[in-house]
């Protein structure tokens, strides 16, 4: 029950223009829409770790704090760049970016905007297309 008074809550921020303080999040998966209603970035040295999640599907991102391209190989030989659970209740099936690039193309006053376009695989699921953009979502450190 607390879970779901959380996401109602989430829910009712992200349509009453919460988004000035949180930033926008769309996300393209397969052909289907997602749009999860408080996208959240934290820096951490040298980059940045993009969250975004509803009720029942995650998308992380890992990338570096300068604006610029960043491909699916591993980002400092440890941090995977793109992964997807599409079923939180199930995190042992997830996909991770085998292709594709995830362009940060703005850093101004600690919001970040940017774009995807990704091929990701998982041993068990089979292969997924995820594009999608995001817009002015504030980093903490």
């Amino acid at each position: 029950m607390k879970r779901l008074v959380f996401f109602l809550l989430l829910a009712a921020m992200g349509s009453s223009g919460c988004d000035t303080l949180t930033g926008t999040f769309t996300a393209n998966i397969n052909g289907q829409a997602w749009n999860p209603p408080l996208p959240v970035a934290v820096r951490t040295g040298n980059r940045y770790t993009i969250t975004a999640a509803s009720s029942d599907k995650q998308m992380i991102f890992n990338i570096g704090t300068a604006t610029g391209s960043y491909d699916m190989s591993l980002l400092e030989g440890q941090f995977q760049p793109f992964v997807y659970t599409p079923n939180l209740t199930n995190t042992n099936e997830y996909y991770i970016g085998s292709a594709g690039t995830i362009n940060l193309t703005s850093v101004a006053n600690n919001r970040l905007t940017g774009n995807f376009n990704i091929t990701a695989t998982s041993t068990s699921l089979g292969t997924i297309i995820v594009s999608g953009s995001f817009s002015n979502i504030m980093a903490t450190n």
